[in-house]
């Protein structure tokens, strides 16, 4: 008689088994399944969250690196001799975090603390500046009467620029008012010019005496709603003209006075254009980077440096410096912006 192997043991002992310990057994087994199930749905689960974890980290981080690579080409143009140190993580949501660009100005040798540039960007890749009222400080000038307007954050003056093609109301022509600054002083300075002229024109018409930091260069079509006149109309059908409003220096385009590279610092905005146009991804700024391209190129292929037209700086100097503009025939308007004193 040949010896039972072990299945044909447990299957007898199975059968030899009373109705208590069969209903124990089935019992373990079930409770032994059901652990194996918890245990695996446990790993799932976790390998689950893991996944969705590594997948919003990558694309929140994706977000934050376009947004910040669309604020700093945007910037590039955009911001006249406001430069940038660095940025901040403020915060992060669940599906939107928040940057703070700590930005400055150079008036003279003297650093002068600007706003920061504050941007909430999202999962989904969208970017766009925190909600709420960005409005500046506004003053009435006690010499000529005309609005004066400072910057809420830091409370310095903002410039302004007039356009060549535009008749204001009002110019602004603060070079006369220089007597009253101290000569420990550095001032930054918008002016406008009567029309538009080359970077070379400009460089040889302005004195030396006061330091050219940034052009700005006519990106504006003739319909262009920026330069429009407002107007109110009353209920008796009158019609209010107030004319148009100069530019705040946040809305004109340029480049700043700097040579990198090896290349003039007119043929580097015409890049940075180029540049915009093509790797922006936010849909505003892309939408701008492509206007200014095609205004100006004209009818050429692309814009060459010979198609650019400057109509007003920013110059730094002290008081005696900038009164060198005082008879410039090409300048039609001066506005004071940051004004910093010397500490020597």
């Amino acid at each position: 008689m040949t010896k039972p192997n072990d299945d044909e043991l447990e299957l007898d002992s199975v059968f030899e088994m009373d109705d208590n310990t069969f209903q124990d057994a089935v019992k373990k087994a079930k409770k032994k399944i059901a652990n194996r199930n918890i245990i695996i749905s446990v790993l799932v689960s976790l390998g689950v969250l893991i996944i969705l974890i590594v997948g919003w980290l990558s694309l929140m981080g994706l977000s934050q690196a376009v947004a910040i690579q669309d604020e700093r080409m945007y910037s590039q143009i955009k911001s006249p001799n406001v430069y940038e140190i660095g940025y901040q993580i403020k915060g992060n949501g669940l599906f939107e975090g928040t940057l703070s660009f700590t930005r400055y100005k150079m008036v003279g040798d003297f650093p002068i603390d600007w706003n920061d540039d504050v941007i909430n960007y999202n999962l989904f890749g969208r970017s766009g500046r925190v909600l709420g009222d960005h409005s500046p400080v506004q003053t009435t000038d006690k010499i000529d009467g005309l609005p004066r307007f400072y910057d809420r954050d830091v409370k310095e003056r903002i410039m302004q620029f007039y356009h060549p093609n535009v008749d204001y109301k009002t110019i602004r022509n603060d070079i006369i008012q220089l007597k009253n600054v101290g000569t420990n002083k550095e001032i930054e300075m918008a002016i406008s010019f009567d029309k538009g002229y080359s970077p070379k024109e400009v460089r040889n018409f302005l004195p030396s005496e006061v330091s050219l930091t940034w052009y700005w260069v006519d990106t504006y079509s003739d319909s262009d709603k920026r330069l429009e006149d407002h107007s109110l109309k009353q209920e008796n059908g009158n019609i209010i003209n107030f004319g148009s409003d100069p530019l705040f220096a946040d809305e004109v385009y340029g480049f700043s006075e700097e040579n990198i590279e090896g290349i003039s610092s007119e043929e580097a905005f015409l890049r940075d254009i180029k540049e915009g146009k093509a790797e922006v991804s936010k849909k505003e700024y892309s939408q701008e980077f492509e206007r200014i391209y095609d205004h100006l190129r004209g009818s050429s292929k692309e814009p060459k440096v010979s198609d650019m037209k400057i109509i007003g700086v920013i110059v730094t100097g002290s008081s005696p410096q900038l009164n060198s503009l005082q008879n410039i025939k090409q300048i039609r308007s001066s506005v004071f912006g940051a004004i910093a004193e010397k500490d020597y």
